[in-house]
């Protein structure tokens, strides 16, 4: 074996490594973080959903009912709140600045906002007393 061939095999290995092997994995890890968000999202749609229908549920239902139900709220929630106009609405923003609206057609009260938006497993109680529906978390 050459110096000269060893040296251009060297040469061949490291720029593999360079030119190929290292951007793929900042690929995959980019990937990897775009998949994270759009499954956050997905949840976050998920979880107002889950909050819209156990709302008609319970207005439906009549004065004195509730909900309770466990949910593993999503990271990456913003905020979570009620517009009147027209037509009420519950709104739900995302980090990234995108929002998720609900047509509604009755009254809505969140309590405990700051518990409905932080991560994890949450108790939500979704009650209605005759006027409004409440929403609050444990």
């Amino acid at each position: 074996m050459k110096k000269g061939q060893v040296s251009f095999e060297l040469f061949f290995v490291f720029s593999f490594i360079l030119f190929f092997i290292i951007p793929a994995i900042f690929f995959f890890f980019f990937k990897a973080r775009d998949i994270t968000w759009q499954s956050n999202y997905n949840a976050a749609i998920s979880y107002l959903e889950a909050i819209y229908s156990n709302s008609f549920l319970v207005y439906y239902s009549g004065n004195g009912s509730y909900i309770v139900m466990d949910f593993n709220v999503p990271e990456g929630i913003k905020d979570l709140s009620i517009f009147y106009g027209s037509k009420n609405m519950i709104v739900m923003e995302m980090q990234d600045g995108s929002k998720i609206f609900k047509q509604i057609p009755f009254n809505i009260t969140i309590k405990d906002k700051n518990k409905l938006l932080t991560p994890g497993i949450k108790n939500i109680n979704i009650s209605y007393n005759g006027n409004e529906i409440i929403i609050s978390a444990k």
